[in-house]
């Protein structure tokens, strides 16, 4: 976020377990796909990892659990940095 004026300090993260990180898609990723993911805007990679997120919470059977924790973490996105989340 960088790029965008904003520290790490200030970004937001959403904490999970490491077993669940990783089978994200941003873990441990490199050349091409980290390349088309590092091209998006901040909105677009959201979507990209609440997807991601929700689709091994559904194989891990926690997604009724979880859906609500994605939902109040991209509001929370879209509250604290309105300039880039719509």
């Amino acid at each position: 976020m960088a790029q965008y004026g904003i520290s790490e300090r200030d970004a937001l993260a959403l904490n999970i377990k490491h077993s669940t990180h990783t089978q994200t898609f941003t873990y441990s990723f490199l050349g091409e796909r980290k390349e088309w993911y590092l091209s998006l805007s901040p909105e677009e990679a959201l979507r990209v990892d609440l997807s991601n997120l929700r689709a091994i919470f559904a194989k891990e059977g926690t997604l009724e659990t979880m859906e609500p924790i994605l939902k109040e973490y991209a509001e929370a996105c879209r509250r604290k940095f309105p300039q880039l989340f719509s």
